[in-house]
C-alpha cells in the first residue's frame, strides 16, 4: 500500500524521496540531501534527473541513476536511504527499472550497457550492448515478464529491447518504420491475455499503441484506437501500470487517461480535459497499488 517516488532533483534546497500511503493518502518527503555525493549536489535544474525510475526487490526500492553517479537504495520500512557508487559514462545513464527476483535491471538511455543491481550480493554489473544498438536516448522504461526477461521501451532505439537476465543475452525486435520517427515510447507495462504475457507500450510521440508478445517475439502497432487518439499530439503518455487485464496510461501532455484492455484488445480514452491543462506536462509515471493506479 506504499508508493515510493524517485528523487529527480533538488527543490527548495532539498533532495527528497517521496512516500505515499495509499490507505491514508498521506505523503511524506524524506530529505536525503546529505546522503548524496558532491556531483549530485552540484546538479543544475536543466540537468537530467538524478534518479530516473524505481523498482522494489528484497525489501528495498532501487533507483537507477540518471545524472547521478550512484545507485539509490531506499528502505520504505525504515525510511533510510543509501548510495552505491558506480562508474558509468553518460549524462543520462539509465531511464527506468524492473525487478526480477532479487535483481533490478536498468534500461540503458545514454549508457552503452544494461545495468543490473543484485540486492542480495549488493553488487552492480554492466552488460554491454553498444555492439547491438548504440547512440543516445535509446530506451526509456523497463518491465519484467514471466519468462524472466526484461523488456525495454524504445525511445530512439530501432526496436524493443529484450534482455535475458539468466542467459545475459540481449536482442532488439524491430519496430519497423517507427524507427525513423524517434521519441516513440517512454514507458512500458505487462498485461495478460488468455494466459500469455502482453507487453504494452503507450505512445509517447508514436502514432499508435505498441504491443510486443514475448511468446512469438513479435511487435505490432496496428490496433485501432478511439477517435480522440488522433489528436493526442506528441509527448502523450509517459508511464503505465497494469490492473488485471487493464493497462492504464499516465497522461504526460495528453488530456486523457489511456486504457488498454488486453483481454478484449480494446483501447479506451477517459477524458480529463477539464482537469488537465493544455500543453503542460502532467505526470511521468504510474504504479498500481491497492486496486488503484497512482500517477507520479
Amino acid at each position: 500500500t506504499t508508493v515510493v517516488f524517485a528523487p529527480g532533483g533538488f527543490a527548495g534546497g532539498k533532495l527528497s524521496v517521496g512516500v505515499f500511503d495509499a490507505r491514508t493518502y498521506e505523503v511524506k518527503m524524506v530529505d536525503i540531501s546529505d546522503k548524496v555525493d558532491a556531483a549530485a549536489t552540484a546538479a543544475r535544474h536543466q540537468d537530467p534527473p538524478l534518479f530516473d525510475g524505481a523498482a522494489a526487490a528484497n525489501g528495498q526500492v532501487v533507483f537507477p541513476p540518471g545524472h547521478a553517479n550512484t545507485v539509490g537504495l531506499f528502505n520504505p520500512a525504515t525510511l533510510v536511504f543509501r548510495s552505491f557508487g558506480i562508474n558509468v559514462a553518460g549524462g543520462w545513464k539509465f531511464s527506468g527499472a524492473a525487478a526480477s527476483g532479487d535483481k533490478v535491471v536498468f534500461a540503458p538511455y545514454d549508457a552503452d550497457a544494461i545495468g543490473v543491481y543484485d540486492t542480495v550480493a549488493q553488487s552492480f554489473d554492466l552488460v554491454p550492448i553498444g555492439h547491438i544498438t548504440g547512440g543516445r536516448e535509446k530506451f526509456s522504461g523497463a518491465a519484467a515478464v514471466t519468462s524472466g526477461e526484461v523488456v525495454f521501451a524504445p525511445y530512439n532505439a530501432p526496436g524493443v529491447g529484450v534482455f535475458s537476465i539468466e542467459a545475459r543475452t540481449f536482442v532488439v525486435v524491430s519496430i519497423g518504420i517507427l524507427d525513423c520517427n524517434g521519441k516513440n515510447y517512454a514507458s512500458v507495462t505487462v498485461g495478460a491475455a488468455f494466459g500469455q504475457d502482453m507487453v504494452v507500450l503507450p505512445p509517447y510521440s508514436a502514432q499508435a499503441l505498441g504491443l510486443y508478445t514475448p511468446e512469438t517475439e513479435r511487435f505490432t502497432d496496428d490496433l485501432q484506437g478511439p477517435a480522440e487518439w488522433e489528436s493526442m499530439g506528441p509527448d502523450a503518455f509517459s508511464g503505465a501500470a497494469t490492473l488485471g487485464s487493464l493497462s492504464i496510461f499516465a497522461p504526460c501532455k495528453a488530456r486523457h487517461v489511456g486504457v488498454f484492455d488486453a483481454a478484449k484488445r480494446r483501447l479506451l480514452s477517459l477524458d480529463f480535459s477539464d482537469a488537465l491543462e493544455r500543453g503542460r506536462e502532467h505526470f511521468t509515471g504510474a504504479v498500481a497499488v491497492g486496486g488503484n493506479v497512482v500517477f507520479v
